[in-house]
């Protein structure tokens, strides 16, 4: 009975947005409809490991769950300038749970169009507070959209941009395919190695010194260089570091993950680090350990170079005992970003 019902609604969703789709006239006189597809990166993700090749873990479906109350979609002329906000934004979930179809509407006249074309780009915002109009969005106000860290369940801020060369005229809809979101957290995790599980036990993991805000955004000189999605941007161009003196310490991450906001490590008389407890199975005996925010060498040893927390990166640390019984780690670094997929027009 609940399936049928779940099955039900997700129709009724899908009829409900159809039936908008097909009624391509906006609601509101010389406005323009804008339709297109909302991509969240996938919260299932494939980990390399030692022992076992290739495993695939599964996410947590709210790591990709929008709050229409928190989701801003705001055009940007081609010199960067905000232009407005789509009104009437409806959000309507896919069978694919990462996946959005989105509708809105805009006044043609406050587009600049040149000979009948948008140039510029639009920027989506999504589960960002604070923020009330277009006039929000400025670029000065961008660079310091912030959150509040929750290492736990929560809706996690995210941001996506597309660049836009298309036609737009009152009174009609323009398809423009489908934006990409980059999430603004981290996610870490800590985990012992298979072939370890039948011996040890993890009895304690907490991740010390860890911001407790983090902007929304990258540095919006980033933003404004991008030509084709979030996906160009590298590494080091996602980082945007709110440093104050708000810090999260003794972060309990034992048998589970959690998301948190970037960190610069490098260069920081502060670093974070990662404290654990092993308990031997056999004997009862206790170990603990400490584990740097670093790069780990082949033979699962820490190294000098520090590795910053950087937005959309999941840190995977798999930790077991080499043959001299030492805590050796392999640390799997990836983007939280797993998908790539052809634009979608409807």
């Amino acid at each position: 009975m609940k399936r049928f019902f779940r099955i039900f609604f997700f129709l009724l969703g899908v009829v409900c947005f159809a039936s908008c789709s097909n009624d391509e006239s906006p609601s509101e006189p010389g406005s323009v409809r804008v339709v297109f597809r909302l991509y969240v990166p996938a919260a299932t993700t494939t980990t390399e490991t030692r022992a076992d090749g290739h495993e695939e873990e599964q996410g947590e479906t709210w790591e990709s769950s929008i709050n229409l109350d928190q989701l801003h979609i705001v055009l940007y002329a081609k010199n960067g300038k905000s232009i407005g906000g789509l009104e009437s934004v409806k959000l309507v979930p896919t069978s694919t749970p990462n996946v959005y179809d989105v509708t809105g509407s805009i006044l043609v006249n406050r587009l600049n169009l040149n000979n009948g074309k948008f140039v510029g780009r639009m920027m989506v915002y999504a589960n960002i507070d604070g923020v009330k109009d277009a006039d929000d969005f400025s670029e000065a106000n961008v660079n310091k959209l912030s959150f509040t860290a929750n290492t736990g369940k929560h809706a996690i801020s995210m941001w996506g941009v597309k660049p836009l060369n298309v036609g737009m005229e009152a009174g009609n809809q323009t398809s423009i395919g489908t934006i990409n979101l980059m999430r603004a957290e981290a996610k870490v995790k800590v985990f012992l190695r298979n072939d370890m599980e039948a011996y040890y036990e993890l009895t304690k993991v907490s991740l010390s010194e860890a911001n407790a805000q983090g902007y929304c955004l990258p540095q919006y000189s980033n933003v404004l260089r991008i030509n084709d999605g979030v996906q160009e941007l590298e590494h080091d161009a996602y980082a945007h570091f709110l440093m104050n003196n708000q810090k999260l310490t003794d972060i309990d991450m034992l048998n589970k993950a959690i998301y948190i906001p970037e960190y610069e490590n490098k260069n920081n008389s502060n670093p974070t680090v990662i404290h654990l407890s092993l308990r031997d199975k056999r004997d009862g005996k206790m170990r603990d350990f400490t584990l740097p925010f670093v790069q780990y060498d082949d033979q699962g040893a820490p190294t000098q170079e520090a590795m910053d927390i950087v937005r959309n990166h999941y840190y995977q640390f798999e930790v077991y005992l080499n043959q001299d019984d030492m805590l050796s780690v392999k640390l799997v670094v990836r983007k939280w970003y797993v998908v790539r997929h052809p634009d979608i027009i409807m």
